[in-house]
């Protein structure tokens, strides 16, 4: 994956995603004034715990599919250099692949106010109980769209959407593969050593105009997309979209 597709690349391309959302949560900690210390409650969720320092309220990022974690690990670094007096960041990066984890896991390791960890989980079935309803300031899922589509198929991606939308209290970033993308599935699951799952237009109906279909389900959960404001203006050098939504 990242053989093809190096996190410098995404990077790169974000810039302006990762501003947006620093200044705008660097605005609300300045209206909110100092932050108030929770009273700490029992059998939280993996994610649901909060550290706080009184005044730098730590900012949370779940990675949805994170791979071997460079582009987590990478966005975590630079969220915590544009907060407010260097805000603290944890992380939380979930992956199906055992192995992925397993890597990402050796080359994190917590360097405060930086803080985070790796999860093997299949966020498909697992993600409601994972991760506390608006307990994340960011989501983002990078390209796996299309794998949970093949998956789970139509019922399931928008269930998934849904699910992955109450997790955040702030900010969403996707970066969705269009239908041309289903074509080559086939092609990359033999290559995996896969059994092939039916990708088609008729088995998957959202698959169509699937990025339309993904901001109306963000929009029935209250975010609006705020980048790109202009179609393509935030694709990367493969030709996707990378989306940026902040909850109304």
């Amino acid at each position: 994956y990242y053989s093809f597709n190096p996190p410098s690349n995404r990077i790169e391309k974000i810039q302006d995603l990762l501003d947006f959302v620093a200044t705008r949560t660097n605005e609300a900690h300045d209206d909110d004034g100092v932050a108030q210390l929770s009273e700490p409650e029992p059998k939280r969720s993996c994610t649901e715990e909060r550290r706080t320092t009184i005044g730098k309220p730590t900012f949370r990022y779940v990675d949805l599919g994170c791979n071997e974690g460079d582009l987590t690990i990478e966005i975590s670094q630079q969220l915590h250099e544009r907060l407010q007096s260097r805000r603290g960041v944890d992380f939380v990066g979930l992956e199906l692949d055992k192995e992925l984890i397993r890597r990402a896991t050796q080359k994190w390791t917590d360097t405060k106010p930086i803080t985070g960890r790796f999860q093997q989980a299949d966020i498909t079935k697992h993600l409601e109980s994972l991760v506390s309803d608006d307990s994340a300031d960011l989501v983002s899922l990078w390209s796996t769209t299309m794998w949970i589509h093949i998956q789970v198929g139509d019922k399931g991606l928008i269930q998934f959407l849904n699910t992955m939308a109450t997790k955040s209290s702030r900010f969403i970033i996707i970066e969705p593969q269009p239908s041309k993308c289903y074509r080559r599935a086939q092609t990359r699951l033999r290559k995996m050593g896969r059994p092939e799952i039916d990708a088609s237009v008729e088995r998957l109906k959202l698959r169509s105009n699937v990025e339309a279909e993904i901001e109306s389900i963000f929009e029935a959960q209250g975010f609006r997309r705020v980048h790109p404001k202009e179609a393509g203006t935030n694709t990367t050098k493969w030709n996707r979209n990378i989306h940026l939504y902040e909850k109304k």
